[in-house]
């Protein structure tokens, strides 16, 4: 799932706190209080440890506010636009062919800890994640594998590479 989430059903914090043990962060991850939302008085004080993991090299400015500009796509057939998360064999158009995580222009940038990803909208598949400034974006894919990606890519291609099980056959290799 894109985030922890109370019981009430209210996101707490985002995957990519959930994911600290995984990344060698574990003892980071115990730092937080798991049952407070991200901008608690007490977890608001971790934001600015953020794991260099999170930051894109290119952009070291986003550190000083402990952003990040890797996201999950969340919304419509997404791995991550359900409350409880996905299991890997439903993603039926293959794992090297579905979207985990992109890497957002600047302006997207989001608070680490803060459960706030790339609001994907099959309608308009570039909408935030294409700014007509970058020649090209990183994009991290289901089977683990990263790869660049063009800023022109086919609109359709993308979209279906954010859908996990449209059916639909992404029209070249990128």
């Amino acid at each position: 799932a894109a985030a922890s989430l109370s019981k009430e059903g209210k996101p707490l914090l985002s995957w990519r706190v959930k994911i600290l043990p995984f990344i060698e962060e574990g003892a980071l991850y115990d730092q937080f209080k798991h049952d407070e939302p991200w901008d608690s008085e007490h977890n608001r004080k971790l934001i600015d440890k953020m794991p260099r993991v999170y930051l894109d090299p290119a952009l070291p400015q986003l550190a000083k506010d402990g952003k990040t500009t890797y996201v999950l796509p969340v919304g419509e057939k997404s791995p991550f636009g359900g409350k409880d998360g996905t299991f890997i064999a439903s993603i039926t158009d293959g794992t090297s062919n579905t979207l985990m995580v992109v890497d957002v222009p600047v302006e997207n940038a989001v608070v680490w800890t803060k459960p706030d990803d790339w609001n994907f909208n099959p309608e308009k598949p570039g909408a935030g994640l294409l700014d007509g400034k970058r020649k090209s974006f990183l994009a991290a894919f289901c089977d683990g594998s990263v790869r660049t990606l063009p800023a022109d890519i086919d609109l359709t291609d993308l979209r279906r590479m954010v859908q996990m099980n449209d059916g639909e056959v992404i029209s070249k290799q990128y």
